[in-house]
């Protein structure tokens, strides 16, 4: 890690935090958000929730500076992780979760014109799709109850842990509501589109933010022995593969 691009970072989410949102800022800070690490992204977001601690106050200044970041994070080459860790199982479930977002993108186009005629056999259908997303709660629960207890344990910092668990809950509360909506006879196409989209968003930002910054963090942080030994508490969360 670079100890003056951390520096830098760290300035740079908390002017962005205060409203400081032109390009003339990005291009001040642009050579150090493109050379960024994991690591030193973690740590910028760490300190800002240090300092406001509510994560819905700082939940869309942690978006924006991803999104800035995002060149340094995309180059950044993760480790290849051992086939008896946790991590090659979170992997590979998050490869299923692509499958089924892309299923369900190309479905939803399929049907969109029938949904906004509220077409019911097709609304039908569609519930069953969405309906298929409840296996992730399973993923959800052995990063909760697996991965960021284990972090936890050793003392790492636990605020960004926070940060992610309450976007996994929200993924979870807008599948219900959903299927909530899509199965009410008072049909509302245009807040059951809002509610889809912000769902659909937010499952891809949690996967960019696992592979980009939380499995390569975690992984230098836990030991070995502890990789592995959460594997055998994952049959209990159930699987997605």
């Amino acid at each position: 890690m670079d100890s003056y691009r951390i520096i830098s970072l760290v300035e740079y989410i908390q002017l962005i935090h205060r409203g400081q949102l032109d390009k003339t800022l990005y291009s001040w800070f642009e050579s150090d958000l493109k050379d960024c690490t994991p690591f030193e992204v973690n740590i910028a977001i760490e300190n800002l929730l240090i300092r406001y601690k509510d994560v819905l106050v700082v939940e869309k200044t942690i978006a924006r500076f991803i999104r800035a970041a995002s060149i340094g994070l995309d180059q950044f080459q993760p480790p290849e992780y051992r086939t008896d860790t946790i991590f090659s199982i979170l992997v590979r479930e998050n490869r299923v979760i692509q499958s089924l977002l892309a299923d369900l993108k190309r479905r939803f186009l399929q049907v969109l014109p029938d949904l906004k005629q509220n077409n019911s056999s097709e609304k039908e259908g569609f519930l069953e799709e969405i309906r298929k997303l409840e296996a992730i709660k399973s993923h959800y629960l052995k990063l909760q109850y697996g991965l960021f207890s284990a972090l936890e344990s050793v003392g790492a910092p636990t605020l960004c842990i926070k940060l992610m668990w309450h976007l996994q809950d929200s993924v979870l509360h807008l599948q219900n509501e959903c299927m909530d909506l899509i199965s009410t006879e008072e049909w509302d196409f245009n807040r059951f589109n809002k509610v889809y989209g912000q769902m659909y968003f937010l499952l891809g930002t949690l996967l960019y933010r696992e592979e980009k910054i939380l499995y390569p963090v975690a992984y230098s942080i836990l030991p070995e022995s502890l990789q592995t030994e959460l594997v055998t508490e994952t049959d209990s969360y159930g699987t997605l593969f």
